[in-house]
């Protein structure tokens, strides 16, 4: 299949044993088959109808709606891809839906119970809930909502429901910071200075490993693949280039 240029962000689709992802530089949606690792574009330019895809940040899928949301950063628009026909739809953009207009969307999680997504904003540093019905915006945290960590560029989010919180790789202040879904709220998990091992410095990516109370990320300066405790915050390296 076609090769990947600038791959931005990726979601298991663990029924079709198949992870999606986009490519910013080809502005396209990707399945990838985990057992031959065949590539196959299922929406872009040319596959698939509505708004073109422009710069794709993140994607989380939906499962029972056959679709995956994405973040597209120049339109500022939340779009829903159907996994069948590649078509997209805005769901939320300024023209979208009422409340605080999207200024850099970045990271985005599915919180299917709420009926919404949960966006990462750069440009505003805050943590936006977008109802995925009416494509209203609100806040659940930024400086003016919620006590805790400033948030600066809050790249990466995963939703750790059975805790009603958001937990979110913050990438310029390298902190694992908790968001605390009814009042805002930002304490700190993980960072130099709360808990003990490598740094979260050139982290990227996020995934939650609830069963074994843990987060995982790629610590791309030391080419390893890191477990953070989130309880104690304590940071170890599972995997490593040596």
């Amino acid at each position: 299949g076609p090769d990947l240029q600038n791959a931005e962000g990726l979601a298991l689709d663990s029924a079709n044993n198949r992870t999606l992802l986009v490519d910013a530089n080809l502005n396209a949606l990707f399945a990838i088959d985990l057992g031959s690792g065949d590539r196959s574009v299922l929406s872009d330019d040319n596959t698939g109808t509505g708004p073109d895809l422009t710069d794709l940040r993140s994607v989380t899928l939906d499962s029972d709606n056959n679709r995956v949301l994405v973040m597209d950063g120049d339109l500022d628009a939340l779009v829903a891809i159907n996994l069948d026909s590649g078509d997209r739809i805005v769901l939320s953009d300024t023209n979208t839906g009422t409340g605080v207009n999207l200024g850099a969307p970045l990271g985005i999680t599915l919180d299917s119970a709420n009926n919404r997504a949960l966006v990462m904003d750069n440009g505003l540093d805050a943590l936006v809930a977008i109802d995925l019905d009416s494509g209203n915006r609100s806040v659940l945290s930024d400086a003016s909502t919620g006590t805790g960590a400033e948030l600066t560029v809050p790249q990466y989010i995963v939703l750790d429901s059975a805790n009603n919180r958001a937990l979110v790789l913050d990438t310029v202040l390298n902190a694992l910071i908790a968001i605390d879904l009814d009042s805002g709220d930002r304490p700190i998990i993980s960072n130099t200075n709360t808990g003990i091992g490598p740094d979260l410095q050139n982290a990227e990516g996020l995934a939650l490993d609830s069963a074994n109370n843990r987060v995982l990320v790629v610590n791309s300066s030391l080419d390893a693949l890191l477990a953070i405790d989130l309880d104690s915050g304590n940071r170890s390296v599972l995997a490593n280039s040596n």
